[in-house]
This record gives structure tokens, C-alpha cells and sequence, in this order.
């Protein structure tokens, strides 16, 4: 071969080679190129996920807590409506407390607007308040009542009727239709009539006027028939009474016996008999009568 063909030839040979580095160069470029294309399309990718479910377990545990809430509300204004609002309702509060059951009012107004409003947790707070003030008016209506009842009753016992009427009248405010407060409301009423009769029965006794006394006591029952503590000494001068009225009739019997007056003697022997028929001097008056006839 000529040596100008030869070196033509190695030219030939050298550029063929030159194209063959500068694909292969090319080819392992785009190669790098598509790798690390890959590998940050790959971490956007990773990394989408999470950021999304981060967004959406929030949403979802609110969704959860709010509907918790508003049934804790529910359950709790059942419990204060059933336990507490139907007690308030029997205690007459409008009588003697009207600013009071004004502020539970408002304040049962504001629970309700919170709850409108889906304010849970306010509503729930403002639920406590009113629990909290429902159950100390609950409790200072039970004192009031005790207290006046109480000073009532002391003061009926002291005969103190004035002092009595205004205590029973407070508590009956507080209380209408307790049975305990009408009861001592009506032994209130009568007590001056009582307390006139009971002063002339002490007269009575002081001048052994047994008849009188017992008379003035049966009226103070008949008044006020819780006063019990009068039925003994009542039954003890009834008896004396009637001892009284026997030995009477005995003595009349022997004195008309003695007088020849058989119909007397007969008469005061009945009214005898009608009181002890076993006694001995009932016996003994009979067979003075049956001598005499």
C-alpha cells in the first residue's frame, strides 16, 4: 500500500474512533443525567406522603375530641336539669330569692349559647358555674328553712305568738306546703287563746279548784291536740273528780237512809253504782236502802 494511502487510512481510523469516544461519552452522560433525575424525582416522591397524611390526622383527632365534647356537654346539663333544676323548681325561689333565680337563669341562658354556637368547652365550663350555684342555693335554702322553723318553734314554746307567727311565716315562705310548718302554723294560730286559758287554769290550781282546772285543760286539748303533756295531769284530776263525786253520793245515801227519805236514798245508790258498783260503801249503802224499804 502507498505510504499517502496509508496515513489517509490511519485518519480514517483515528476519527471513526474519535466519534465512537465522543457517543460513548454522551451515552454515560445522559446516563448521570437520568440517575440523578431519578433519584430527586424519587425523594419528591417519598416525601409527598407524609406532608399529606401530617394534614390530615389533625383534622380527623379534632373531628373526634369536638364530638366528645359536645357529648359530655349533653350528658352534663341532662344531670344538672334532672338532679338539681327540679329541686330549685320546688323551693319557691321566685318568693324569697328572685335576684338568685335571676342569675341562674342568665347564667343557664349563657350555657345555652355557648352550646348553640358549638363552643363546647366554654359551654361545659359555664355548666359548672351554674351546678356550683344551683347546689349552693339548694344548700342555703335547706338553712333558711331550719333556722326559721327552729326559732318558730322556740318561741311557740316560750308563748312568744308574735315572735312565732313570723318565724313559721318565713319558713312557710321558704317551705309552702311542708307538713311539719302547717302543723306548727295552726298551733301558732291558737296559741293566745291557749296561752288566756292556760293562764286561768294556773289560777285554778292555785285555788284547788280541781273541777275548774280540769275543765280549762280539756279546752287547751281541744284547741291544740299535740299538747299531750296535759293528757296525765287531765286524767289525774278527772279522777279525783269522780273519787269526789262517789264519796258525794255515798254520804248524800247515808243521809237520806238516816232522814227515812227512800227516794233520795234510792237516787244517791244509782249515781253510786254508776261510778264503782264493786266499791264497799256502794255494799253497805245497798243494804242501809234495802233495810229502809
Amino acid at each position: 500500500m502507498q505510504p499517502d494511502a496509508l496515513s489517509e487510512a490511519n485518519k480514517k481510523v483515528a476519527r471513526q474512533r474519535l466519534k465512537t469516544l465522543y457517543l460513548a461519552g454522551g451515552i454515560i452522560l445522559a446516563g448521570l443525567v437520568l440517575i440523578v433525575a431519578m433519584k430527586y424525582l424519587g425523594s419528591a416522591v417519598s416525601e409527598a406522603p407524609p406532608v399529606s397524611m401530617q394534614q390530615a390526622t389533625p383534622i380527623k383527632q379534632d373531628r373526634v375530641d369536638h364530638g366528645k365534647a359536645r357529648q359530655q356537654f349533653m350528658q352534663a346539663l341532662k344531670d344538672y336539669e334532672t338532679n338539681l333544676e327540679d329541686q330549685l323548681a320546688l323551693t319557691n325561689i321566685s318568693q324569697w330569692g328572685p335576684e338568685t333565680q335571676q342569675d341562674i337563669q342568665t347564667l343557664k341562658q349563657q350555657v345555652l349559647t355557648a352550646f348553640s354556637q358549638a363552643d363546647y368547652q366554654t359551654a361545659l365550663k359555664l355548666l359548672h358555674d351554674l351546678r356550683r350555684l344551683a347546689t349552693h342555693t339548694l344548700d342555703d335554702w335547706e338553712k333558711r328553712y331550719s333556722a326559721a322553723f327552729n326559732n318558730a318553734l322556740t318561741f311557740f314554746n316560750q308563748m312568744s305568738a308574735d315572735r312565732a307567727k313570723l318565724n313559721i311565716d318565713e319558713a312557710l315562705t321558704l317551705k309552702p306546703t311542708n307538713a311539719d310548718a302547717l302543723a306548727l302554723q295552726r298551733r301558732i294560730d291558737v296559741l293566745p287563746e291557749v296561752k288566756q286559758l292556760l293562764d286561768q287554769a294556773n289560777i285554778a290550781r292555785i285555788e284547788n279548784d280541781i273541777r275548774k282546772r280540769h275543765k280549762l285543760l280539756q279546752a287547751v286539748t281541744r284547741l291544740d291536740p299535740l299538747r299531750v303533756e296535759l293528757q296525765d295531769e287531765i286524767s289525774h284530776l278527772q279522777q279525783s273528780i269522780t273519787e269526789d263525786d262517789f264519796i258525794a253520793f255515798i254520804n248524800a245515801g247515808m243521809r237520806a237512809v238516816d232522814q227515812g227519805r227512800l227516794a233520795a236514798a234510792r237516787s244517791a245508790l244509782r249515781n253510786a253504782r254508776a261510778i264503782y258498783p264493786g266499791r264497799r260503801e256502794t255494799r253497805i249503802l245497798a243494804g242501809r236502802v234495802s233495810s229502809l224499804a
